[in-house]
């Protein structure tokens, strides 16, 4: 919990390099899209780190659900996990960006950096047999490089989603023209198999990041080939206090559109001579899809509260999650 208020602190995020080319707007999604990360009904987490072992467990109590996750960290860039829950066992390996692996061999020098990530899904259904159990296996394997100025990654996954078997292979790339400005496409290709139909497709995006009347702002757009236009800003008002977003929706090929808003609200109010961080998040858009979701880090627990709805029905989805 500590972790995760240090984080959504932050106002408008500033790093080193241009990053992924899906983390170009960013800035909006944390503001806009935690409606997608709330857990309805009341649930327990626990959170536990021991030298590089790690230990996670969710339990719901209304609705009944589990979830537990054990990692372990290797030689500081490395970690190996596992994810369990009722109807899927998760098995995941990633090792961080590090010029110790291939450094300098793809260009950039020194500060050319390897890193990657494989991912394997496996339903927990007893009455499947070996045969349908091995097909409906699900795999994701990424590949990224880094340098000063720029940020690759090379993806392919076999995703098992019903009865049908969807496997796609896409690469992304974003430069990074000065520290402020970053350019970006992306390009794939899904096939759906038993059917024979296959998917190309691509997008560009830019992002432009900077500072007037000592107000941090970023701006940043994406638009693919079938006519979808997404347009974003993000505002740092008050530093580490107060942060607001926009996210602009044009279908072009329907003139349908949509305009997403969200805030953050952060606080460090004493109590008892604890110092208690919170974040208030608020969201809405021109459908009326609203979200309400508030963080508070005590020195005994981590409370989250959250709820969402359209219209008056605000309240018609609502979550508590405790963490220890």
């Amino acid at each position: 919990m500590k972790d995760y208020l240090q984080i959504v602190a932050e106002e408008i995020h500033y790093p080193p390099l241009p990053g992924p080319y899906h983390e170009l707007t960013k800035d909006a999604q944390i503001r806009i899209d935690f409606i997608e990360e709330i857990q309805t009904g009341i649930s327990l987490s626990l959170d536990k780190k021991k030298g590089d072992n790690n230990f996670s467990a969710n339990c719901g109590l209304m609705p009944m659900f589990y979830r537990l996750e054990v990692g372990r960290d290797i030689n500081g860039n490395q970690k190996l996990g596992a994810i369990i829950q009722p109807e899927k066992l998760e098995l995941n390996y990633n090792f961080s960006p590090s010029k110790l692996l291939f450094g300098g061999i793809l260009g950039g020098g020194k500060s050319s950096r390897i890193g990657g990530d494989l991912y394997v899904g496996v339903p927990m259904n007893p009455q499947i047999n070996f045969e349908k159990l091995i097909k409906k296996i699900s795999t994701v394997g990424t590949i990224t490089h880094e340098t000063s100025k720029s940020s690759s990654e090379f993806k392919l996954s076999k995703i098992y989603m019903g009865d049908i078997d969807h496997r796609l292979a896409g690469f992304t790339f974003c430069y990074g023209l000065r520290p402020s400005l970053s350019l970006g496409f992306e390009l794939y290709c899904k096939f759906i198999q038993g059917s024979g139909a296959s998917i190309g497709g691509g997008s560009i995006g830019a992002r432009y990041r900077g500072k007037a009347m000592g107000i941090q702002y970023d701006l940043s757009g994406t638009c693919n080939i079938f006519g979808d236009l997404q347009l974003t800003s993000s505002i740092g008002i008050i530093p580490n206090k107060l942060s607001f977003s926009t996210r602009f929706n044009l279908n072009t090929s329907n003139i349908i559109s949509n305009i997403q808003f969200g805030t953050r609200i952060n606080g460090n109010p004493v109590i008892a001579n604890h110092e208690i961080p919170i974040c208030l998040k608020l969201r809405t858009d021109t459908n009326f899809e609203n979200a309400i979701a508030l963080d508070i880090d005590t020195p005994f627990t981590g409370i989250s509260i959250g709820c969402f709805g359209k219209k008056s029905d605000l309240f018609k989805n609502y979550g508590i999650n405790f963490s220890f």
